[in-house]
């Protein structure tokens, strides 16, 4: 799975509010599969 580290001042910059988030303790491969599509960009907080 891709990757990629987002800092908080960036965060504010491109709202991030938009895109599902998930607690760092979630599955976001599961999530990928069952809702989203391998394509998807969430978002992992913590």
């Amino acid at each position: 799975m891709r990757t990629k580290t987002l800092y908080r001042c960036d965060a504010q910059k491109i709202d991030i509010s938009r895109f599902p988030n998930f607690h760092i303790t979630g599955s976001i491969t599961g999530m990928k599969k069952l809702y989203y599509g391998k394509n998807a960009l969430l978002v992992r907080c913590g």
